[in-house]
């Protein structure tokens, strides 16, 4: 099983291509197609999404195998080393 990457929808779209992604590795231009999407049928910009993408010779881009979006995803866990807030004292 491969690692899932996060990013960000960056351009969404409504025909056979569902949009493009900026992955959070740096990456920019990451092609996401209908058949990738695997729980939801589109995607807005500024979403967040999980990824596992491939180097597509004949299209000569980066291509998503698969991408969902995280608002179905559990929350992420809090930092370890996060202080906690204190209240003011009276």
């Amino acid at each position: 099983m491969a690692i899932m990457l996060q990013g960000t929808v960056k351009e969404a779209m409504n025909n056979f291509l569902h949009g493009i992604i900026t992955g959070d590795d740096g990456l920019d231009f990451i092609v996401v197609e209908r058949e990738a999407m695997m729980n939801c049928d589109h995607l807005s910009q500024g979403e967040r999404v999980e990824y596992e993408a491939n180097y597509n010779h004949t299209r000569n881009a980066v291509v998503c195998s698969i991408c969902r979006t995280m608002k179905h995803s559990r929350p992420p866990f809090p930092q370890a080393n996060a202080e906690p807030e204190l209240e003011p004292e009276p």
